[in-house]
């Protein structure tokens, strides 16, 4: 699979949370860009983010990079995604590359980024 689709953003979250008034903050750390390819959402992969009460809008496949978890954000395309699944694997060449199932958050994330705040 050829990678040609754009770049996207990974990032890391931290928080405050845990911490002494005022309520828990959320921050986004970059951890990485990428070039990417978009994947094709499979009905089988569609329906099984929805049994687990998740919405899966985009995959997209990356190189693989192990230090991409679940618990990081993705901006791509100008819009905010929480990362539901991770998928380690090989392309079709043998090359070692990471899928990423993404649900579309980006109001909440937008804010976590510190966007929209006068």
């Amino acid at each position: 699979m050829i990678l040609d689709s754009g770049m996207l953003t990974v990032f890391e979250v931290s928080s405050t949370e845990g911490t002494a008034p005022p309520p828990a903050r959320h921050f986004l750390r970059e951890k990485l860009t990428s070039q990417y390819g978009e994947k094709v959402v499979g009905a089988t992969r569609y329906y099984a983010a929805a049994k687990a009460g998740q919405q899966i809008d985009r995959t997209v496949r990356i190189w693989r990079d192990p230090s991409v978890t679940v618990r990081d954000v993705c901006l791509l395309d100008g819009g905010y995604y929480r990362i539901r699944k991770v998928t380690f694997t090989t392309d079709e060449d043998g090359l070692l590359v990471t899928d990423l199932d993404l649900e579309n958050d980006d109001g909440i994330l937008r804010g976590w980024a510190g966007e929209g705040q006068g």
